[in-house]
């Protein structure tokens, strides 16, 4: 299975991701370690101490940009596709087209490394590489994000609540504007983790590769 999963900031793509991983682990028997850590500076995958933190947000916009840049290149490599049975991402340059001009100070349109046709370009080569990536657009009402940010904020919070209609506008405008073919969207405002899991497994079905289906089969033969 190829997932970008992409959404604001409090929408529910870290639950709906790790729920996914579980599930494939269960169903497939093949569990999936997400790649969750496109939202500067906050690598999940390389927990940082609070003064690497500091260091990595005192950065110029040039080298964050840099930075951020070869980190997408990165996860749409060859190699990288043929590691394992599932590749699944949170992000990508979904999270560098919304936030980057926003929040980092750099890759507006028209400036150097305009985030937009970056993203374009990634897509390009996933086309090349795996052409049957799905994009699940996760999203929420306005309030209900201001609300889980009030309840529940993040360590390293990334999106300020004055701006979450128009961050929510942006990634809507990406995903429509996404030339990926593979893509639904999922709506967590009133669903509980549990009820979107189901709605991604409902959605997902029809795209689901050979793998994945033999995956299904052969792992439910052995647990019956």
């Amino acid at each position: 299975m190829r997932l970008i999963l992409t959404g604001c900031e409090y929408a529910g793509t870290t639950t709906l991701v790790n729920n996914i991983c579980d599930w494939l682990g269960r169903a497939m028997g093949t569990p999936a370690s997400p790649h969750d850590h496109f939202k500067f500076p906050d690598l999940s995958h390389a927990p940082l101490t609070a003064d690497e933190q500091q260091q990595l947000l005192g950065l110029s916009p040039l080298l964050k940009e840099q930075y951020q840049r070869y980190h997408v290149d990165y996860h749409v490599g060859d190699q990288f596709y043929r590691e394992a049975a599932h590749h699944i991402v949170v992000g990508l340059h979904f999270d560098e087209a919304v936030y980057a001009p926003l929040y980092y100070g750099y890759g507006g349109v028209g400036a150097p490394f305009d985030r937009r046709l970056l993203a374009r370009q990634v897509e390009s080569r996933l086309m090349e590489v795996a052409p049957d990536t799905v994009v699940v657009l996760v999203k929420a009402s306005a309030e209900v994000i201001a609300q889980r940010m009030r309840e529940a904020p993040h360590p390293h919070g990334l999106v300020r609540e004055e701006d979450i209609e128009s961050v929510l506008g942006r990634f809507e405008d990406e995903y429509n504007q996404s030339v990926l073919r593979l893509k639904f969207e999922l709506d967590t405002s009133e669903a509980t983790p549990e009820e979107t899991l189901a709605e991604f497994q409902r959605q997902i079905a029809p795209y689901l590769s050979d793998g994945d289906r033999l995956r299904l089969l052969m792992h439910g033969q052995r647990e019956g």
